[in-house]
């Protein structure tokens, strides 16, 4: 069994610890359930990467298959938790899911309308 990483991820205003499910929301704790905390790591290790359906399946459910629509509800649950932190799990419905900060979306919508500016004075 491999061991598990202790060192505290910071993330927006997320700590936490891997494998404690006491986690700081801005200066708030909050306890999230073994789903939830399960699928906040994986993303926290892949963030702002598409993480596919079927590999969150295959991680919250430990062997056992679980459907979309089961995903989709834990997601729903932890969304809910990390808004206060201004962090967001973003779908690509059919495809999969992926943890951004809120300042990453607003670079994102910046972008496209800074473009158009720089190209209007131009």
């Amino acid at each position: 069994m491999p061991k598990l990483n202790r060192t505290p991820v910071c993330v927006g205003d997320l700590i936490f610890t891997p494998g404690d499910p006491r986690v700081r929301v801005g200066n708030q704790s909050v306890v999230l359930r073994a789903q939830e905390l399960a699928l906040l790591e994986l993303l926290t290790r892949h963030m702002g990467q598409l993480v596919s359906t079927a590999t969150l399946a295959k991680h919250l459910g430990h062997g056992r298959p679980l459907i979309d629509t089961t995903v989709a509800v834990y997601v729903h649950r932890l969304r809910s938790r990390l808004a206060p932190a201004g962090l967001t799990i973003r779908v690509l419905r059919g495809f999969g899911y992926t943890l951004e900060a809120a300042n990453e979306r607003q670079l994102e919508s910046l972008q496209p309308s800074l473009a158009q500016s720089s190209n209007s004075q131009a």
